[in-house]
């Protein structure tokens, strides 16, 4: 997905009423594709759909759309993976001793500790570009700007 354009501070920047007008109706276009289903996809296995059915009322708070629907799945898929590599990495360890073709006794890295590293890469990535990271909602959702007193205003009204 596209990370939509956020508005720009305008009280810092130097923009006219109308390109603020329009990055304003930018912004609200994005809410109208249509959301994500609550509902999981039919392909994903279990852990995976325990995931979406936990992040899909979220996501949709965001402008996360339709369109999105795959990136969300894949994120959940990989959720899964890396449950699935974390309890067997945990179950035969970190390290497996294993024999070489000469009978020696050789130490290697368990590969399911790989992939759950593997795993936890990709649902960091995804995770930002869909938004679920505080750093990427930041650029997401802009925050409203408290208003300002204007201390001229309050002398005027002053009687």
């Amino acid at each position: 997905m596209a990370r939509p354009r956020k508005l720009i501070d305008t009280a810092t920047g130097n923009f006219t009423k109308d390109e603020i007008r329009q990055r304003k109706e930018e912004e609200e276009s994005l809410h109208e594709f249509e959301k994500i289903p609550l509902s999981p996809p039919a392909w994903l296995n279990k852990e995976a759909k325990q995931e979406y059915r936990r992040i899909a009322p979220l996501l949709n708070k965001l402008p996360i759309a339709e369109l999105d629907l795959s990136m969300v799945a894949m994120y959940c898929d990989l959720v899964s993976d890396y449950i699935a590599a974390s309890q067997q990495a945990y179950k035969e360890g970190r390290i497996i001793e294993e024999t070489d073709s000469q009978g020696n006794p050789k130490t290697k890295i368990n590969e399911a500790w790989r992939l759950k590293e593997s795993a936890a890469k990709s649902i960091r990535s995804i995770a930002g570009q869909l938004g679920m990271t505080i750093d990427s909602r930041m650029r997401i959702v802009v925050p409203k700007e408290e208003e300002k007193a204007d201390p001229f205003a309050e002398l005027m009204n002053d009687d």
